[in-house]
C-alpha cells in the first residue's frame, strides 16, 4: 500500500511540475505577444534585421555552397562507381583521384598482393613498418 501511495504522490508531483512548466511557457509567450503588440514597428525592424543577417551569411558562403553542390553533383556518380574522392582538389587530391580511376588505391594494391599468395599477417607487418606502405595505407 505504501508503494502505491508513493507512486500516486510521485505522479501528482510530476503533473504539478508539468503544469508549472506549461504555465511558465505560456506566460513567456503572452509576454512576447504583448511586446509585439506594444511595438509592432520594433518587432518588424528586428525581424528584417534577422532576415538580412541570415541572407548576408548565406551570400558570404554562397561560393562554398555552390562549389560543394557542383562537385557533389558532378562526382556523385563517381562515388557510386567506387572512386575515392579526395578531401581537397589540390595537386595531391587530383593525383589520388586519377589513381582511384586507374584502380591504384592501397586497398586494391593490397588485395592484388594477397591474391598472389602473400599472407595478410605479412602485409600488416609491411603496413606498420615500411614507410612508403605506411604512408599509402594511411593517406592513400
Amino acid at each position: 500500500i505504501d508503494k502505491a501511495k508513493d507512486a500516486i504522490v510521485g505522479v501528482i508531483k510530476t503533473i504539478n511540475e508539468l503544469k508549472n512548466l506549461l504555465l511558465g511557457i505560456l506566460a513567456k509567450a503572452a509576454s512576447a505577444i504583448m511586446k509585439i503588440i506594444k511595438d509592432p514597428i520594433g518587432f518588424l525592424g528586428n525581424l528584417v534585421k534577422a532576415v538580412g543577417a541570415g541572407l548576408n551569411l548565406f551570400i558570404t558562403n554562397i561560393a562554398d555552397h555552390l562549389k560543394t553542390g557542383v562537385v557533389s553533383w558532378l562526382l556523385g556518380t563517381a562515388v557510386k562507381a567506387g572512386l575515392d574522392l579526395p578531401a581537397r582538389f589540390d595537386l595531391k587530391g587530383i593525383i589520388q583521384l586519377i589513381g582511384s580511376m586507374l584502380g591504384l588505391t592501397w586497398d586494391n594494391i593490397r588485395t592484388r598482393i594477397t591474391r598472389k599468395g602473400v599472407p595478410d599477417e605479412a602485409m600488416s607487418a609491411v603496413e606498420t613498418s615500411v614507410p612508403v606502405a605506411k604512408n599509402l595505407a594511411a593517406e592513400g
